[in-house]
């Protein structure tokens, strides 16, 4: 017998011992291990009530403990193949529900009382490892069990089993009470040791992030520093490569080659304005669209030194669109309004120019450049600014189509991608 006992004690011992769950979350695993470790308990009772049901030859009371033995050994099987608790933990609230219903209609005896707390107690069951909702319906429709069977079954029955209790009937109850009292401890001790650990946790994550905030956010000014030194230094070069060229353009004595540098030199100038803005703005991935597309013409205006009065309406529906495309448009327009302003406005006392970007679909944008101006000689298919406006429409994913019926109007269709 020694040896049996030897043997059987670990092996009950290992019982207890949950499996590995796949729950990565540490709440989550200690619901696991408490499901396992309380199915492992519950089966032993069962098992045990069984037996004392049957040497007292309590058939009903058998069916009833057989039936929650079999749910347990059911529950602890898929809980052992799935490594979580929820579908065993259902079948457990489903069965023990069932089961207790059959108890209050088939086993009409005298502890009923010990129903009500073995229903309490699945229901706690169930809110602790499968939340409040389903625990509420749990204990909800187990209590509609409970009332139908207090109008059911006659009061007189009832009590003729209380008077005829005989010493067996109390073993059984107050083996129910045990085990009930001593589970109903177990789930309030779990449900509070959890909220403490929960609390406990929350804490300690709050402050690791608090920690990692701070770090990042140092890290974030750093790096906006270090980024916005980065603009600063490439306007810088590019001034002065604007500076080189202009020197260089006095060289020159061929007026057309001089034109050439001077336009080199704007579109130099258009980027060098954006990483000029980029080192001036708070958010470098936010630069004013319509705010940067109104100062670059105004800027061109005075360049080209344009002796007359020009219009200049600039409406964006947009306010920002991604720095990668930002040059490209920036370059783009830069060559609309430096045509225009050699070529289209020549033979007028004064000229109009136009720019509408409008939001026409989630991931569409309508670009719109307008001048009034009566050209001499058109921008030839070819040249290379036509070219560069291609290359620049491609770049920003999209197309583009040119009317020069009353003045000149480009429309453009452009993907647009929305900032984070």
């Amino acid at each position: 017998m020694a040896k049996i006992n030897i043997i059987l004690l670990p092996a009950l011992m290992n019982l207890f011992t949950p499996p590995a769950s796949k729950y990565q979350d540490v709440f989550d695993q200690r619901r696991f291990a408490f499901m396992w470790r309380t199915f492992v308990l519950m089966g032993c009772i069962f098992i045990g009530l069984t037996i004392v049901h049957l040497i007292e030859n309590d058939l009903p009371n058998v069916f009833i403990t057989v039936g929650a033995t079999v749910a347990i050994v059911i529950s602890l099987l898929i809980s052992y193949a799935t490594g979580k608790y929820t579908f065993g933990t259902i079948l457990a609230g489903i069965a023990g529900s069932a089961i207790n219903q059959m108890d209050l209609f088939m086993v009409v005896g005298s502890q009923k009382y010990v129903t009500i707390l073995w229903i309490v107690c699945i229901s706690l069951y169930v809110f602790y490892l499968l939340g409040p909702r389903l625990g509420t319906i749990t204990f909800i429709l187990n209590i509609i069990g409970v009332t139908i069977s207090l109008v059911l079954i006659p009061k007189e029955v009832l009590i003729d089993l209380i008077i005829q209790r005989n010493d067996s009937d109390l073993i059984s109850i107050i083996i129910n009470l045990t085990v009930i009292t001593v589970l109903l401890a177990y789930l309030m001790n779990q449900i509070l040791k959890s909220s403490k650990i929960a609390e406990r946790e929350s804490k300690t994550t709050q402050r690791e992030l608090r920690k990692q905030y701070v770090i990042v956010q140092k890290q974030n000014e750093e790096k906006t520093v270090m980024l916005k030194e980065i603009h600063h230094r490439v306007k810088n070069n590019l001034q002065v490569i604007t500076s080189l060229l202009r020197l260089q353009s006095k060289e020159i004595k061929d007026q057309k080659s001089i034109e050439h540098f001077n336009d080199a030199v704007q579109r130099v100038l258009a980027m060098s304005q954006i990483h000029e803005r980029m080192y001036q703005s708070k958010d470098l991935s936010k630069i004013d669209l319509e705010d940067y597309l109104r100062q670059l013409a105004e800027e061109l205006i005075q360049s080209y030194a344009v002796d007359k009065p020009i219009e200049l309406h600039v409406n964006c529906e947009i306010q920002y669109i991604q720095p990668k495309s930002l040059v490209s448009f920036a370059l783009m327009f830069n060559e609309l309004i430096s045509n225009t302003l050699k070529h289209a406005f020549s033979d007028m006392d004064k000229g109009k120019i136009e720019i509408r970007i409008l939001r026409t679909g989630e991931d569409e944008v309508q670009c719109y450049y307008y001048d009034n101006g009566v050209w001499k000689d058109y921008v030839r298919e070819g040249s290379f600014g036509m070219e560069l406006i291609n290359d620049l429409a491609d770049q920003l994913d999209g197309t583009y189509t040119r009317n020069t019926e009353s003045g000149t109007t480009y429309h453009f269709i452009f993907k647009y991608e929305p900032l984070a």
